[in-house]
């Protein structure tokens, strides 16, 4: 009986004895893991205040209505150091970017809200880009103590001076490269127009001086009067350009009723010199008695255009140019058997700097110019077209009563 006892005495003396430094081990244990955690949160403080060190970015939270900065913010931007009453930071923004930091103060969360503004210094008057991201904490433990919501604001600002410079200068190298492309697609739109109505004088010019008796007055007369009218076509072009800008203002024309079939015939004879021997050209005629208010000078642009990319892009085949109608509209359009457009180019190639590439039909940089000149006669330019069929561009007027 007493063997037993001291047994139960020693084991519980050892099992005692074992709780004690299990208890002392996981304290210890414990302990190292805080001093560890601590040590490795101090390592990376110290790496996010060696980035912020190599930047012009600074921590910075509200305390009590002031704003309260760091000690390397002071020094580095040679300021007293001080905590700074908001009300002294608003009256050196404008009106529009204290309402902005107040309302990221106010909806700000842990995600935090960015906004940039520039602040004028209250001594030296300069003025600085500054961004700023605003968070906001929720401190629960002041929440529980006080009943009360108390959030935490805080976050990083940044002098972001360098930056708005580069931003400056990008934009004007953008305005800059803008530029010369619109001098570009200028000059380059002017020598496509001015290359037809000289090709048709020359042309005209060359069939006159080769002409002999057989040809009738009637036929000179023709061929004087389209050189007539392609010089005056020149003249009043660079008159246009003389006149105006390459900022795409308003082109002015004034409007005149004709029978869609005296356009059609006269612009068909007209183009007819510029057609290559190779390529059919075909007039489709349609009803005779169709009316439309047009300019005459813009129509002759509008098909220079239209003619020049045909001829341009048909190898072979047929250039049809016609007209038809239907209930209140008149059709006038142009018709080739080249190698037609994409699909998905077709909504792009109308419009200002648009590229045109080696392999697209109708692609011209007179393009934008023609739907331009059309929509100020009150009609509309749309194409149709299958690649490796051809394009059909097609001028809708609204018949005229």
């Amino acid at each position: 009986m007493n063997e037993y006892y001291y047994i139960g005495i020693i084991y519980l003396i050892l099992l005692t004895v074992v709780l004690t430094l299990w208890r002392f081990i996981d304290d210890n244990f414990q302990k190292m893991q805080y001093l560890e955690n601590g040590r490795e949160a101090e390592r990376y403080m110290d790496k996010v205040h060696d980035i912020l060190s190599s930047t012009q970015a600074y921590l910075w939270y509200i305390y009590k209505g002031k704003l309260v900065f760091g000690h390397r913010f002071f020094e580095r931007n040679k300021l007293r150091e001080h905590k700074i009453p908001l009300e002294v930071v608003f009256r050196c923004v404008s009106r529009q970017s204290r309402m902005e930091l107040l309302k990221a103060m106010e909806n700000a969360d842990e995600s935090g809200i960015y906004v940039d503004f520039n602040i004028t210094m209250p001594v030296s008057h300069e003025v600085h880009s500054l961004g700023v991201l605003v968070c906001r904490e929720k401190d629960e433990m002041t929440q529980k103590d006080k009943g009360s919501k108390q959030d935490n604001v805080m976050g990083f600002l940044t002098i972001i001076d360098g930056a708005r410079q580069k931003e400056k200068e990008r934009k004007r190298a953008f305005d800059l490269e803008e530029e010369s492309k619109l001098k570009a697609s200028f000059l380059a739109a002017m020598g496509h127009e001015i290359r037809t109505p000289v090709n048709i004088i020359t042309g005209f010019s060359q069939i006159l001086a080769q002409t002999g008796s057989e040809t009738s007055e009637e036929e000179l007369k023709s061929y004087s009067q389209i050189i007539a009218d392609n010089t005056d076509q020149l003249l009043r072009l660079l008159n246009d350009v003389l006149k105006s800008n390459t900022e795409g203002e308003e082109i002015q024309m004034s409007l005149k009723t004709r029978k869609v079939k005296d356009i059609v015939e006269e612009l068909y004879a007209t183009y007819d010199v510029v057609i290559p021997d190779h390529l059919e050209y075909n007039i489709v005629r349609g009803p005779e008695d169709v009316y439309v208010d047009v300019n005459r000078s813009s129509m002759m642009q509008v098909m220079s255009n239209l003619v020049n990319n045909a001829v341009k892009f048909t190898k072979e085949g047929s250039i049809t140019m016609g007209w038809q109608c239907t209930d209140d509209k008149a059709i006038i359009f142009l018709e080739d058997t080249g190698i037609g457009i994409p699909e998905e180019k077709q909504g792009l190639i109308f419009d200002r700097y648009y590229k045109e590439s080696s392999s697209t039909a109708g692609a011209g940089i007179g393009l934008s110019l023609c739907r331009r000149l059309v929509e100020n006669m009150h009609g509309k330019i749309q194409v149709k077209s299958e690649v490796g069929k051809g394009s059909r561009f097609e001028l809708v007027f609204k018949k005229t009563e």
